[in-house]
């Protein structure tokens, strides 16, 4: 809610004190991830989207981890994970799709 309402130093602060409290839940380290990507920290969010994609995470992570890459500057690599999240998703999943054909069409 936080994040919605544009509070994004608020959400940072409650997300990595939910992820703390939780290491082990995945939605809370997505949250996390997320918080941090609103708040212009691609590269912190993309390390914990890996991890958390290492740990079964669902197509949602995949796709954070898409946007956090191709903010931190790894377009391929934003690709795959695209892919993997549409993948993941089973046609559920239309800006995934869209990100992972835009960047296969640039011939990445």
């Amino acid at each position: 809610a936080l994040l919605a309402a544009g509070r994004t130093g608020p959400a940072l602060t409650a997300a990595t004190q939910a992820a703390r409290l939780a290491p082990a839940d995945l939605a809370a380290t997505e949250l996390w991830a997320v918080a941090l990507l609103s708040a212009q920290q691609p590269v912190m969010a993309r390390d914990l989207l890996i991890g958390a994609s290492a740990r079964g995470g669902g197509w949602t992570v995949w796709y954070h981890l898409g946007l956090a890459q191709l903010a931190a500057g790894d377009a391929r690599a934003a690709q795959q994970a695209f892919q993997s999240a549409v993948a993941l998703c089973g046609g559920g999943c239309p800006a995934a799709e869209q990100n992972a054909r835009l960047l296969s069409a640039a011939g990445l």
